[in-house]
């Protein structure tokens, strides 16, 4: 059966002309500028935010997958790098702003190799983040570097 779908509701005020607060419900995200952009430098600019959910959400979809797999994972490190085109914002193009983001996955855990792939393919159907930002046209590159719960690196 399709679960419901969940309701969001946010809401945003400026508290001066780049640094924007937006509320969640239960939890407050600051946006603004960096003064090298006129911004005050009080919270991560909108990209640099959108990029970020993408390591939240791949985080939140290790979780649920190692449950479902009866594995533990720790020292799970993401990173995520990309290269912004502000040719957009500057009303200079119809560009994509973002046409590529790799995202790094470090972990320790028991999994099987068989177990691990399916976990790496878990993350990329089930993260809503990717799913949305792939429907966007934008590329994600996956790379995961995984070891035992001891010291020993296996590169996957």
């Amino acid at each position: 059966m399709k679960p419901k779908a969940m309701p969001i509701h946010i809401t945003a005020e400026a508290l001066n002309p780049t640094h924007l607060r937006a509320n969640t419900g239960s939890h407050a995200i600051e946006f603004d500028k960096s003064p090298a952009h006129g911004g005050t430098n009080l919270g991560p600019s909108p990209i640099h935010t959108f990029v970020a959910t993408l390591n939240g959400c791949t985080y939140v979809v290790i979780g649920i997958l190692a449950k479902e797999l009866g594995i533990k994972v720790d020292n799970v490190k993401i990173d995520t790098t990309t290269d912004f085109n502000p040719s957009q914002l500057m009303n200079l193009s119809d560009d994509m702003p973002l046409e590529e983001i790799v995202v790094s996955v470090s972990m320790n855990t028991d999994a099987t190799p068989e177990q691990i792939e399916e976990m790496k393919h878990g993350v990329e159907a089930r993260c809503p983040v990717a799913v949305i930002m792939k429907a966007a046209g934008i590329s994600l590159v996956e790379k995961w570097d995984v070891s035992p719960l001891g010291d020993t690196k296996v590169e996957l």
